[in-house]
């Protein structure tokens, strides 16, 4: 950690550790993952009580910004406000990015002695999902790869086909993020995450990015084969199964309570 981050966290601890609306500050973002840069900010998450959030809430105050006592030249304090169940609930059904989020997350101070050890059950890949996931990215690839992204060639419709693309990348990809039960970071980390995978298919990363930058079918099929023959990924290619999994993840997520499916 950079010495003026440290310094800035100092002056954050010390005018904030005695508030008592504030239940725990954690440490988040590049700072806590060790990927910092020089000018990178200063993720924190405040824990307040329920009143209190919902006083932030009535004020459109989730979020914001400090610059106030950040130490160094445009730094900043990234706050955002969560409650103790917030917390819980990531622990048993965050999504990934949110499991991500919490990825070498600190307590730097806390009155409620249960927070250090809630935060440790956060950033674990979701093994119990892991199958049911795969079943679901596969749909969207295929889905993308085989319908929409051969309707807009049909229709020269550029919207659908940069659309099929960038779901044929991001479904390919969570296919093997899931194979090798790691947590999807977030639509910005997802290629970098994608390269430091164990398992995965040669250059594969490479291959997302030139099928992206080329929109062309063979940099697509290159991508998709890859993963497609990567492994066994017992799953069903029965067109029905295939379709109806995708009315689930797609049009019927909000009438099932289903996860929506690029963040889940």
């Amino acid at each position: 950690m950079y010495k003026h981050h440290q310094d800035s966290i100092n002056n954050f601890i010390n005018i904030y550790k005695d508030n008592l609306e504030i239940i725990a500050a954690i440490l988040g973002g590049s700072i806590a993952k060790g990927k910092e840069r020089i000018d990178s900010d200063v993720d924190i998450m405040l824990i307040v009580s329920d009143e209190k959030y919902e006083e932030l809430t009535k004020q459109n105050r989730l979020s914001e910004v400090i610059t106030d006592n950040c130490t160094y030249e445009k730094g900043y304090f990234d706050i955002k406000y969560f409650t103790k169940d917030y917390l819980i609930q990531a622990s048993k059904v965050g999504s990934e990015p949110t499991r991500n989020a919490f990825v070498g997350a600190q307590c730097i101070f806390t009155h409620d002695s249960e927070i250090v050890e809630l935060i440790k059950k956060i950033p674990i890949y979701p093994v119990w999902e892991k199958e049911e996931k795969i079943i679901s990215f596969y749909s969207a690839l295929m889905l993308n790869n085989f319908y929409f992204w051969e309707q807009a060639i049909i229709t020269n419709n550029v919207y659908l086909k940069t659309r099929a693309a960038t779901d044929i990348v991001l479904f390919g990809s969570r296919m093997l993020l899931a194979y090798n039960e790691k947590l999807f970071p977030c639509q910005k980390g997802l290629i970098s995450t994608l390269s430091e995978l164990d398992q995965k298919p040669q250059d594969i990363a490479n291959k997302a990015n030139l099928f992206l930058q080329k929109l062309d079918e063979d940099t697509k099929n290159d991508f998709v084969f890859s993963i497609l023959n990567f492994c066994d990924w017992n799953v069903s290619n029965d067109t029905a199964a295939i379709l109806s999994r995708s009315i689930d993840d797609n049009e019927l997520w909000w009438y099932k309570n289903r996860p929506v499916l690029a963040e889940w």
